[in-house]
């Protein structure tokens, strides 16, 4: 590979981050942990809580600056962000992070897409699966029932399950 973006990680990795520039290859570190004194030499860091940062709100959850990364490079229509913004909602609620500024943004949005445009397949299954499919989908569902499912994947074998219901076409 030449590029790896981490999310949600890698803001204290600075053997790996040395491993990968050895091996030519770039990394984008998206991470919303505190920052250590020292950095690892990324291709570039993404973390509000860098010091010399000046991106306004600084509780976004890893998947939240993840997502502010597709949207700064994406070009596509506000449906397809919708996608994208259903699954952030889902993961600034199983993070706990405050539910103010940005990220009540991410989830009221991304709660009212779950429940209309109803976009994501992984995230539809899980709600047919929790039995809920006939209600309003609240952020108490997605951190008591949807959450849950979806990290019991990484908790007994492999995370890799929940990337695969979350980007699944089908």
């Amino acid at each position: 590979y030449e590029l790896v973006i981490t999310v949600d990680c890698g803001i204290s990795a600075i053997k790996e981050v040395d491993l990968s520039n050895q091996l030519k290859m770039d990394i984008i570190i998206t991470d919303h942990h505190q920052c250590p004194d020292k950095l690892p030499n990324a291709f570039t860091i993404l973390n509000p809580h860098q010091s010399d940062c000046n991106y306004p709100f600084k509780e976004l959850c890893g998947a939240g600056i993840a997502f502010k990364l597709v949207q700064a490079l994406k070009k596509c229509s506000i449906m397809e962000m919708m996608m994208y913004l259903e699954i952030a909602a889902v993961a600034t609620i199983a993070d706990l992070v405050p539910l103010l500024g940005e990220n009540r943004s991410i989830v009221k949005f991304g709660l009212k897409s779950i429940n209309h445009n109803k976009l994501n397949f992984g995230i539809q299954a899980l709600i047919e699966v929790a039995q809920l499919k006939e209600q309003k989908i609240t952020s108490y569902h997605v951190g008591f029932q949807l959450a849950p499912r979806i990290n019991a994947g990484g908790r007994l074998d492999s995370a890799m399950s929940g990337v695969l219901l979350l980007t699944t076409n089908s």
